[in-house]
């Protein structure tokens, strides 16, 4: 589980909250986000894919993950990839350094 904290509180079911809690995904998160997606005929549409994910794991409706300032929105796509191992730049391996150019 991860805690986001947010800049300023997002309007959350009515309540003001600064901060909500995502907890780690599974692989049924994903395949339920895409039936989620699908029933409301964006399948296609990976961000809508993204979107429904993203609220199943922080128990947000659609809606509200929808109407999320873009810079919030950012702060749980960072989140998922924190939990879902996918840290980037991070996480990659580090490339091999370049031998010397031999003397002269």
């Amino acid at each position: 589980m991860k805690s986001i904290h947010f800049s300023s509180p997002l309007k959350i079911g009515g309540a003001a909250r600064a901060t909500l809690d995502m907890r780690d995904p599974c692989m049924g998160d994903e395949e339920d986000a895409l039936s989620m997606a699908q029933d409301m005929g964006r399948g296609e549409n990976a961000l809508t894919v993204e979107m429904c994910l993203l609220s199943r794991l922080c128990g947000l409706r659609y809606e509200e993950t929808r109407s999320m300032r873009s810079a919030d929105y950012k702060r749980l796509r960072e989140a998922y990839a924190a939990l879902a191992g996918d840290g980037g730049a991070k996480n990659a391996e580090p490339e091999a350094e370049e031998a010397p150019p031999p003397a002269a």
